[in-house]
């Protein structure tokens, strides 16, 4: 699974949380906003990609403001603990640029380094 496919997973699962909290259904959602018959659900389990538009809509019936709902989403807490990937960088077999200030590597230069020039002309 994607990073991007993890973040829409999450937008899923708050958003289906707010409607069960906020007392609808997804039927009452569909209804009211006169769409066709399971375009909720479709949207719920993946089988329709979510669109913003269809997002703001929805917060708009179950009467939750977008800006709360993005802010609980991503809440300095919730981002401490998810999970980062590991930078990757241009050519695996070498090391990363390190400051010229490391005294364990105050041999190699920060200038000179293949990677950190490699956008320099």
């Amino acid at each position: 699974m994607t990073r991007l496919e993890r973040e829409v997973d999450r937008i899923i699962n708050l958003l289906r949380s707010k409607i069960k909290e906020r007392g609808y259904t997804q039927l009452r959602i569909q209804n009211e906003l006169g769409w066709g018959h399971n375009y909720v659900s479709r949207i719920m389990t993946g089988n329709k990609p979510l669109r913003m538009k269809d997002l703001l809509l929805i917060l708009n019936i179950i009467k939750v403001e977008p800006a709360d709902f993005f802010s609980e989403l991503y809440t300095p807490e919730k981002e401490a603990r998810r999970e980062r990937p590991a930078p990757q960088y241009h050519n695996e077999r070498r090391a990363a640029p390190v400051a010229p200030d490391n005294p364990i590597l105050h041999a190699r230069s920060w200038t000179s380094n293949p990677i950190y020039n490699s956008h320099i002309s």
